[in-house]
């Protein structure tokens, strides 16, 4: 998860196959869900869970697992709220497309027309290679000095002088590689199109919009949301410090597991302005060279088994995330953990998989086979 950096994002396919007919019981899937997340929790694979599961519109799990706060002993509830670290990815991709409808800039255009102060590449990277991490610009997150000044509060000016000058990995467009600084760049471009900074565009014309409630850049101290932590041996401790000024576009959101569902679900419902920014982050995609997974803006599309995942996920100083769409059931699944390096994508599978067990022992007991 984290080869090219910290704040990589999930792009799941192996999931996938496991995606399921409709018809599990909340009760039922409750049950099962909490006998996985206590088993997490007691074993100290995270110190906390946030788990929300929507099929159609209508939600149902929605729960708080383990301790938001360990030392404090606050237990995690449903609203508590998580770093999603590189799902930030996909609020930053509509934000680009709606400056794109409104003629602010075309993806199309060199980033150097709205950048004008960046040093021109040696081949012309546009902002549609930022999107679709085909740029070739070498992710800072996966320079050795990075951790060294992860806490450091840095101006874009810092960041940018990192990897500003280095060389192109390859030449824009040839091939794909996931890189932080391309989606850092893409939240100076929202800045410059848009005259309002990163935050403030967002909260307006994206969060607000989707109707979430929880959902913003994290605060300088990071009030507000769940302690992050890190696996010490079989314990558990506090994650290392991070300034949020270095993620920036490319992962500092906070969220809850019910605000990613219900970004979900104003994409799918078409609320969102544009109405079809869902087919439009998820409709162009770029081969990432692994079977059957492509990538759009800001997202990933596997197929497998002729069954279709639309997902992110991210992993951040002290926390790990998922956020996965099946459309041929549509369904969604929100899995937040505060503890990093936490596998969500094997729990997203063991939920599946109980969804699908439910689904078929409920057929059964109709007389269905």
């Amino acid at each position: 998860m984290r080869r090219n950096g910290r704040w990589r994002g999930i792009c799941l396919g192996a999931i996938v196959v496991l995606a399921v007919a409709a018809g599990a019981r909340a009760d039922t899937l409750s049950k099962a869900v909490d006998g996985l997340a206590k088993d997490i929790i007691e074993t100290k694979r995270s110190a906390a869970l946030g788990i929300a599961i929507d099929q159609g519109g209508k939600m149902l799990l929605d729960k708080g697992y383990g301790y938001a706060d360990l030392e404090k002993k606050i237990r995690a509830t449903p609203e508590t709220i998580f770093r999603i670290g590189s799902v930030t990815k996909q609020f930053t991709a509509v934000a680009i497309v709606q400056l794109q409808l409104a003629g602010k800039l075309a993806l199309d255009d060199p980033i150097t027309k709205v950048l004008t102060d960046y040093p021109a590449p040696p081949k012309t990277v546009t902002i549609k290679n930022l999107l679709q991490h085909t740029s070739g610009i070498h992710s800072f997150t996966s320079l050795p000095s990075y951790i060294a000044k992860m806490k450091e509060d840095v101006t874009h000016a810092d960041i940018i002088a990192r990897f500003d000058t280095l060389p192109l990995d390859f030449d824009p467009g040839t091939k794909w590689n996931y890189s932080n600084s391309g989606y850092y760049l893409l939240g100076m471009i929202i800045e410059r199109a848009s005259g309002e900074s990163y935050a403030d565009y967002l909260a307006k014309h994206v969060l607000a919009p989707a109707g979430l409630q929880h959902t913003r850049y994290e605060a300088p101290d990071g009030s507000g949301r769940a302690q992050g932590y890190r696996r010490n041996g079989k314990e558990l401790a506090v994650a290392g410090p991070l300034s949020m000024t270095q993620p920036f576009s490319a992962g500092a959101l906070v969220s809850t597991a019910s605000d990613l569902v219900a970004w979900q679900r104003a994409l799918v419902e078409r609320r969102m302005n544009p109405p079809d920014a869902f087919d439009r982050i998820t409709g162009d995609l770029a081969e990432t060279g692994a079977p059957g997974k492509n990538y759009g803006y800001g997202i990933s599309v596997a197929m497998r088994d002729d069954v279709k995942g639309i997902s992110h996920g991210g992993g951040i100083n002290g926390f790990t995330s998922l956020l996965i769409y099946f459309p041929g059931t549509d369904r969604t699944i929100a899995i937040l953990a505060n503890t990093e390096g936490f596998n969500a994508g094997a729990l997203g599978e063991l939920i599946v998989e109980a969804m699908d067990e439910n689904a078929t022992s409920a057929d059964k007991k109709k007389g269905r086979r």
